[in-house]
């Protein structure tokens, strides 16, 4: 009787949830597909912020790391087709480096993440190679923080940009993150080399 009298609403129902469902799933394989993409900016600019900051030249390796986070970050914004420019940017980054400054202070900075790095197994850091992988971190760091802002439409996260970045800090510098950075660098390393 119950099917009879509410067949037709009992399908309309049915189709409504199979339909919400095949929409969640597409909504997952685009924003993994955007991912993907935000990754592969990622890696690229930080393994170029990296290869800069072992320059033995002090001013130009800043200015370059500079340059480099920002246009990552412009680059970041048009994959989550967000409006940005390289004056936002900037302030934006402004923003984060004064959040990184006050979660680890900045002489902690450089030796912190040095002390983080010599505990990654089978890797032996030393001179420039430290800068370089502080360097290649960091703009790590800085492409996830804003790849999760971007992801969210750029609504404020919470605890602001000040929370998103501690968060994302302590995460990019667990051990296991710490690996993937020394394999995304010895692949590149290594695909440079053959080359």
């Amino acid at each position: 009787e119950t099917v009879r009298s509410d067949g037709k609403d009992l399908l309309l129902d049915n189709l409504l949830l199979q339909s919400r469902s095949l929409l969640d799933q597409a909504k997952q394989k685009a924003v993994a597909a955007l991912d993907q993409k935000a990754w592969a900016i990622i890696d690229s600019w930080a393994l170029g912020a990296g290869t800069v900051a072992a320059l033995p030249f002090p001013i130009v390796d800043i200015a370059a790391g500079v340059a480099i986070n920002t246009k990552m970050v412009v680059d970041l914004a048009k994959v989550y087709d967000q409006q940005l420019d390289l004056s936002s940017a900037s302030l934006l980054l402004g923003k984060l480096a004064t959040n990184l400054i006050g979660i680890l202070g900045t002489t902690a900075v450089v030796s912190g993440v040095s002390s983080l790095l010599k505990t990654v197994p089978g890797i032996n850091v030393a001179g420039s190679l430290v800068q370089a992988c502080v360097q290649l971190l960091i703009t790590r760091w800085i492409g996830v923080v804003f790849m999760e802002y971007f992801k969210n439409e750029m609504q404020e996260p919470e605890g602001g940009l000040a929370g998103l970045a501690q968060r994302e800090w302590k995460r990019m510098t667990t051990i296991a993150e710490l690996k993937k950075l020394v394999d995304v660098a010895r692949k590149n390393m290594t695909s440079a080399s053959s080359h």
